[in-house]
C-alpha cells in the first residue's frame, strides 16, 4: 500500500495544481500532462495516475469552500486532512492569486460562439458522490466567486437569453414543434423575476416546462444560489418546473437539468436570512 503524501509532496502538488488554475483564470493555455510530469519529479516514485488523482482532490476542496477549480479535473472527496490545510493555506495566503478577476474568463466569459443545439450542450447531472459536501471549517477568501456568480447579472442574462434561443431551436428543430417554439417566453425579462422562473417553454407533447436559468463559467460541480420565491415555485410548480444550470459558459457551454421541487434535487445550506426587528420566529432561506 502507497505511504501516505509528506508534507513536502503536499505543498509542491499543490502548488502545481494553483500554477495551472491561475492560467486558466487567465485564459492562457497549459497542457496538463506537462504539470503531471514536472511534480513527478519533485515526489517520492509517485504513479501519473496517483498525482492525476491528487489533483482531484484537490478540485474536491475547492469546491467544498465554494471557490472554482480546474474544470479538467473532476472532484474526488476522499482527500487527506493536510492536503485541505494546505490549499487553505494557499487561498489564504496568496494575495496575487486571482488577480484581474474582472476581466477573467470566470468572470467576464466570452460569448459562445456558432449555433449551439440542445443535443451538442446537454449532459448528465452531477455525480453525488462528486458533489460539495458542506464544511463547517471556514476560510478567508480573497475572492468569494459564489457571490461574484450570483451578482453577475450581465453573466445572467447572457445565459438566460442563451437558454431561451436553445429552447426555441429545440421546439422548432428537434421537437417539430414550430408552432410552440413560437410561443417561448422569456418571463424574467419582459416581466420581471417575481415568478420564480425565467424561461416559460414546453415540452414535445406541449406541457409547460417552467425554467429557471443558473449560469456560470465555472465547472459542472461548482455550487449556485436560489432564492427562496425560486423554491417556492419549483415545490408549488414540480411536474413542470426545471432548472437549466449553465456552465463553463464561454466557447464551449454545458448544460445539465434538474427536475422538479428544488428541496429534492439539491442539497440546500440556509446561508443567508432577512433580519428584522420582533418576536422571533423560523428561519427561512433567502
Amino acid at each position: 500500500m502507497p505511504a501516505d503524501w509528506s508534507i513536502e509532496e503536499i505543498e509542491a502538488i499543490v502548488s502545481e495544481y494553483f500554477a495551472m488554475l491561475r492560467a486558466e483564470f487567465a485564459g492562457l493555455p497549459y497542457k496538463k500532462s506537462e504539470h503531471n510530469e514536472r511534480v513527478r519529479s519533485l515526489l517520492n516514485n509517485r504513479s501519473r495516475a496517483s498525482v492525476e488523482y491528487k489533483f482531484r482532490n484537490i478540485s474536491a476542496i475547492l469546491v467544498n469552500h465554494e471557490q472554482v477549480y480546474i474544470r479538467g479535473y473532476l472532484p474526488s472527496q476522499n482527500y487527506q486532512a493536510a492536503l485541505e490545510t494546505s490549499v487553505l493555506e494557499w487561498l489564504e495566503g496568496k494575495t496575487a492569486l486571482f488577480e484581474g478577476v474582472e476581466a477573467s474568463p470566470f468572470v467576464d466569459p466570452p460569448q459562445p460562439g456558432g449555433v449551439h443545439t440542445f443535443a451538442d450542450v446537454l449532459t448528465d447531472a452531477p455525480n453525488p458522490k462528486q458533489a460539495a459536501r458542506p464544511t463547517a471549517r471556514r476560510v478567508a477568501r480573497k475572492v468569494d466567486f459564489l457571490r461574484l456568480d450570483t451578482e453577475n447579472r450581465k453573466l445572467g442574462i447572457r445565459g438566460e437569453e442563451f437558454v431561451f434561443e436553445l429552447e426555441q431551436r429545440r421546439l422548432h428543430d428537434e421537437e417539430r414543434r414550430r408552432d410552440l417554439a413560437k410561443k417561448v417566453r422569456w418571463v424574467s425579462h419582459d416581466e420581471g423575476d417575481g415568478l420564480g422562473y425565467d424561461i416559460a417553454s414546453f415540452d414535445a407533447g406541449g406541457a409547460p416546462r417552467l425554467i429557471e436559468v443558473k449560469t456560470t463559467a465555472a465547472g459542472k460541480y461548482f455550487p449556485f444560489t436560489l432564492t427562496r420565491n425560486e423554491l417556492a415555485a419549483s415545490q408549488e410548480s414540480a411536474e413542470n418546473y426545471h432548472l437549466y444550470r449553465v456552465y463553463q459558459f464561454g466557447a464551449a457551454p454545458r448544460l445539465y437539468i434538474l427536475k422538479g421541487a428544488l428541496d429534492q434535487t439539491c442539497h440546500l445550506t440556509p446561508v443567508q436570512f432577512s433580519a428584522g426587528f420582533g418576536e422571533a420566529g423560523p428561519t427561512e432561506l433567502a
